[in-house]
């Protein structure tokens, strides 16, 4: 059973029951449409992408069971979830809900192994948190056990809360130890641009400080498509400032554009395209995308969305934090994590990132 942006009159309130394994897919449902009392005994497989506001969804699939998965993308502000699924176990996905939707009593019995993703939410969750024992971060719960290794094609982990990963010679960096196993560890050896640490604080854990400072390493090349996550606050939001990049060849990083301040996040490729989410030069961010030619997504603490236009389909020929190689300024701010895959994500892939990072940063 298929819904695709339907009208607003078209009536799909009280679907019949559904069996095991069916699918409902409804995309871009418009404002006023019905839907409560959708599949009430339903199985598998509810997908409602982008419904606008006014959408009533108060008391979905009430008898969903385990194993399900529930897929609620960019809801806009003002739809009614109170009371989504009260007695789901597994397989909800809320990303980037938007202001003043009610969440609030979502999944009272749900179980502490359950997939709840909600990517920075922007609106009151009261009660969201309390029934859902020992899970620690109100911002997501993540796949039960997931970490960016679980992830096919890790290639570069750099985790400023491994303290041990990181040396120095006084107060600055001279290498940052890689944690994916595969060896690529960031290094300064000329001692005039190392970055600092112990820097900035993030909720109590030390971060690099980057001011037109480098960690790189060479030696290997990774390929389109690559994902990546960083967690990163830009205290100079101006002027194409790169975060990360290639070590050498066509242009491949993530950064800011190249426009005056508040220059916005940026993905370039080869094209310069930017990112969806602001950068206020003050608070910290998490940046997550896949650079995959005209298929690339990116955005900022919240599920991809595909880019305006193509960012090009350059790779890495090895890596480095805090300036690019052919350019662009450098990063003033910090870095606490960043993380490369040479694989595309998937939109549960990049709800675990999110909410891992969230919860493991306190974001």
């Amino acid at each position: 059973m298929i819904g695709f942006a339907p009208l607003a009159s078209t009536p799909i309130a009280s679907l019949p029951a559904a069996a095991a394994a069916a699918g409902v897919t409804i995309a871009a449902p418009v404002a006023g449409l019905a839907l409560a009392g959708l599949a009430p005994s339903l199985v598998i497989g509810v997908s409602i992408a982008a419904p606008s506001a006014n959408v009533a969804l108060a008391g979905i699939a009430p008898s969903i069971s385990a194993g399900t998965g529930v897929n609620i993308i960019a809801p806009a502000a003002g739809l009614q979830v109170a009371g989504l699924a009260p007695s789901l176990v597994i397989g909800a996905i809320i990303a980037s809900p938007s202001a003043s939707m009610a969440l609030a009593g979502i999944a009272p019995s749900i179980s502490t192994s359950a997939r709840i993703i909600i990517a920075r939410p922007k609106m009151s969750h009261a009660g969201l948190r309390s029934p859902l024992s020992g899970i620690r971060s109100p911002f997501g719960v993540r796949s039960a056990g997931f970490t960016p290794a679980g992830l096919t094609g890790l290639e570069l982990w750099y985790d400023a809360n491994v303290a041990a990963s990181i040396s120095t010679t006084g107060s600055h960096v001279t290498a940052w130890a890689d944690q994916s196993g595969n060896g690529r560890d960031l290094i300064n050896d000329s001692g005039s641009d190392r970055p600092q640490y112990p820097g900035t604080a993030l909720n109590g854990v030390a971060t690099i400080d980057f001011n037109d400072d480098l960690l790189s390493v060479a030696g290997f090349t990774i390929a389109q498509p690559w994902s990546y996550a960083i967690v990163v606050r830009a205290t100079n939001n101006g002027f194409g400032r790169a975060i990360i990049s290639t070590n050498s060849g066509s242009r491949s990083q993530v950064g800011q554009q190249n426009v005056a301040a508040p220059a916005p996040w940026s993905v370039h490729c080869g094209v310069e395209v930017a990112i969806n989410g602001p950068n206020d030069g003050s608070s910290w961010f998490i940046l997550v995308g896949t650079n995959n030619g005209a298929a690339s997504y990116g955005n900022s603490d919240a599920l991809p969305v595909l880019l305006a236009s193509s960012p090009g389909t350059a790779g890495l020929t090895g890596f480095r934090i805090g300036r690019d190689a052919l350019g662009f300024q450098p990063l003033i701010g910090q870095t606490a994590e960043v993380i490369v895959w040479s694989s595309a994500y998937s939109a549960q892939d990049m709800a675990n990132v999110l909410a891992y990072l969230q919860s493991k940063w306190s974001l």
